[in-house]
Order: C-alpha cells, then sequence, then structure tokens
C-alpha cells in the first residue's frame, strides 16, 4: 500500500485498496497496449519507407505530395459583417449539490450481481409457484 493509505480511516481503507488495484490492473492492461502499438507502429513505418524511398518511381508511390494552392486567404472576405446571437442575462442561478457521493465501479458491479441474483431467485419462486 502507498502512502496514502496511512492517513484513511478504517472504514475508508479497504475502498481505497481495493480501488488501488482496480487502477494497477489498468496500468498494467495500458502498458501492454502501448507495447503492442509501438510495435505495430514500427511495423507500419518499416512498410512506408518502401513509398518514401527516393528512388522509388513516382508510379509506385501511394501518398502523392500535395501542392499548396495560391488561391490566397481562407475563410472570409474582410470587412464582412458578423453576425452572432445576443447573449441574454440570466434571470435566476440554481445550485446544484449532489445529496450523497457517486457509487465507486465496485459498488456498481456488486449492486449489478445482486439484482441479477434477485431476479433469480424471484424468477425461480414463481416457477415454483405455478406448479
Amino acid at each position: 500500500m502507498n502512502n496514502l493509505g496511512e492517513y484513511l480511516c478504517e472504514n475508508c481503507r479497504p475502498y481505497f485498496e481495493q480501488l488501488n488495484r482496480f487502477y494497477e490492473d489498468k496500468i498494467k492492461e495500458f502498458e501492454e497496449r502501448i507495447i503492442e502499438l509501438e510495435r505495430e507502429n514500427k511495423e507500419i513505418k518499416k512498410r512506408l519507407l518502401a513509398y518514401e524511398n527516393a528512388h522509388t518511381p513516382p508510379s509506385k508511390q501511394r501518398f502523392p505530395v500535395r501542392e499548396k494552392s495560391s488561391s490566397g486567404k481562407k475563410g472570409r472576405p474582410k470587412g464582412y459583417p458578423g453576425s452572432t446571437r445576443k447573449f441574454r442575462k440570466p434571470d435566476r442561478t440554481i445550485n446544484l449539490t449532489a445529496k450523497k457521493c457517486p457509487p465507486l465501479p465496485w459498488e456498481i458491479r456488486e449492486a449489478r450481481q445482486d439484482r441479477e441474483q434477485n431476479n433469480r431467485r424471484l424468477a425461480k419462486t414463481q416457477t415454483d409457484n405455478c406448479h
């Protein structure tokens, strides 16, 4: 456990440890994905070299170089009148506060599992009462 766990109360420490394990697993997944993507990127760059080689004839080059257009400035012309929406002044202010903290990821998972168990139990009792 890292240093933050020392400052937590006994009630919060298990949640912190569970959350810490959850994020350590996520970091490990991301590190593996980064390694995979770096390997893929290296292979793609290697294949791309065949098309960027100076000795490759133009007929073999897949990505032709685009020339810049000399049409000048893009966008609306200078002096063009702009149009914006008029802002209204707010007529009231609403303060929103949460009545309780949002559920943690494992609490959502546990609630979903509990609901599924209750549904199975209810379905079983309904079928038992039918016979």
